[in-house]
């Protein structure tokens, strides 16, 4: 999706930069970079896994009733178990 309207818009911004002078658009460069750096540090500090953490277990059922056939397929948010 970012990557969608990045391309979209991207057209867009080269005309709009000319209207500013050098010196606002080097600070806004800076801005931008500083803002995405901070974001940056406060999803790092954020703790990867959490309390269920291999603990994950995806039952996937269905029902196909012209046959009578009822696969169930298994699946693990990381590695458990069941998985080997």
């Amino acid at each position: 999706m970012t990557a969608l309207i990045g391309a979209y818009s991207f057209p867009n911004v080269v005309a709009f930069v000319h209207r500013f002078n050098r010196r606002t658009l080097i600070r806004s460069v800076l801005f931008l970079s500083v803002l995405t750096a901070v974001i940056m540090l406060v999803f790092k500090q954020r703790e990867v896994f959490d309390e269920m953490h291999q603990k994950r277990l995806f039952v996937i059922h269905m029902e196909n009733a012209s046959i009578f056939f009822l696969p169930r397929f298994f699946a693990a948010d990381s590695q458990t178990p069941l998985m080997y």
